[in-house]
């Protein structure tokens, strides 16, 4: 996938979970998200930035708030910096998928 000025995206789906389980065996908390990086473009951060987009896909699952994180590194610096800020948001659970 790439953005409407041919940067590449990469793109991955990060949950956390808790470690109760409910009567079915199903973690009693469970959060999704998606999250979006990419090459910063010249007039959006320092050279060698990136930046990522983060979507809660599940219902219960905090946002992040402003939803970009602009960090040094590209796309996979700033989606690592999305997901530090995402454990900070989702104290005590399970980050899975990074």
């Amino acid at each position: 996938m790439t953005a409407e000025n041919s940067l590449p995206i990469v793109s991955i789906r990060i949950f956390f979970t808790s470690d109760t389980l409910d009567e079915e065996g199903i973690p009693s908390i469970y959060r999704s998200y998606q999250i979006s990086g990419r090459a910063a473009l010249p007039n959006e951060a320092p050279s060698g930035y990136g930046v990522a987009k983060v979507a809660p896909l599940s219902d219960d699952a905090p946002a992040l708030v402003p939803d970009e994180v602009q960090a040094p590194g590209g796309a996979e610096g700033a989606i690592a910096a999305a997901i530090e800020q995402l454990k900070m948001l989702n104290p005590g659970l399970e980050c899975k998928g990074a």
